[in-house]
């Protein structure tokens, strides 16, 4: 029992001595950085404050460049603000040089600079007309992201082969290609002038255009899925719904079929041609067919199919 009240009343007294512990740090004469943030770290020479610094980045940073992007700071003021930094067991006396200047080399990327690059090449990649827009909605940075100021063309997107939405991809420098510099996620739309239902279609329903309205929509997942959508200038004559199509939604390839003229069981010319033959016959369609399809029919006298193209008229031509 002795012995833990002793240590109760030692402990803090070894805790204040172990935190009273001083290292010694030097201020360089100079020192660079990317960002208007400057942190104690890019001031001084010794590597075990910096690699400390680095796991602790918002302990060690207390002072910026400014508006004119240099500064000069003296060794009183670093050696102010480190006295109130907590580096258990340590406590920072700053030696060396009297005072340090710091210059701001570099700016960090801001989403204006990632949409004013990345929609034109979109938009090339994407193969995109002059009536349909394309904009960013959403940024995010992984890590903040910084480039130099002397060569602000040297940074460039690193896009997957597969256009996804969202879209997240690495900033690359452009002479070392597998340099990251940071990453980025980024969702766009794009928004076009595309029929919409005014209201519920049902399946195999013929379309009317009277009931689609056009209307500037977004139809960017339709786009990267290549189920392109119908626009002003085209609407699908002579076709049905695959499925029901709701109110609202674009009129696009994959909502429809072509509209059937025969289906199972209706009755058909067949005809089987060669180059000096031609044999006229009736027959059964097997299955549901536009003009332009591939249909079996089977022969109405005799147990045998032939496929064949339907034609206009309800005829099957069948090349022997």
């Amino acid at each position: 029992m002795t012995k833990i009240i002793l240590l109760i009343l030692v402990l803090p007294f070894l805790t204040k001595t172990q935190a009273a512990i001083e290292r010694t740090v030097t201020l360089k004469k100079e020192a660079e950085v990317w960002s208007n943030n400057i942190c104690l770290d890019d001031m001084i020479e010794e590597a075990w404050l910096k690699t400390r610094c680095h796991l602790e980045k918002k302990k060690c940073c207390g002072w910026r460049v400014g508006s004119n992007l240099i500064t000069q700071i003296s060794k009183e003021e670093i050696q102010r603000k480190a006295a109130q930094m907590d580096f258990t067991g340590w406590s920072i006396k700053v030696g060396g040089n009297n005072s340090i200047v710091v210059k701001q080399t570099g700016r960090e990327l801001t989403c204006k600079d990632i949409e004013d690059r990345l929609v034109p090449l979109l938009r090339e990649k994407l193969g995109l007309g002059t009536s349909q827009e394309l904009k960013l909605n959403e940024c995010r940075m992984r890590i903040p992201t910084y480039v130099s100021f002397e060569d602000q063309n040297r940074w460039e997107f690193k896009l997957p082969e597969e256009l996804r939405n969202p879209l997240e991809f690495p900033i690359v420098l452009k002479k070392e290609f597998l340099q990251n510099l940071g990453f980025t996620q980024v969702k766009f739309a794009l928004f076009q002038e595309v029929y919409v239902a005014k209201k519920t279609i049902s399946p195999t329903q013929l379309i009317q255009k009277e009931d689609f309205i056009l209307k500037k929509t977004d139809v960017l997942n339709s786009y990267l899925s290549g189920n392109m959508v119908y626009g002003k200038d085209v609407f699908p004559e002579g076709q049905q719904a695959k499925q029901s199509i709701f109110v609202g939604t674009p009129l696009s390839y994959g909502l429809l079929e072509r509209n059937p003229i025969v289906r199972l069981g209706d009755s058909v010319t067949l005809i089987l041609r060669s180059h000096n033959l031609r044999i006229s016959t009736r027959g059964v369609v097997q299955g549901s067919a536009a003009v332009g399809d591939m249909v079996t029919v089977q022969l109405s006298r005799y147990n045998r199919t032939f496929r064949g193209k339907l034609l206009d008229g309800k005829l099957v031509e069948v090349w022997l």
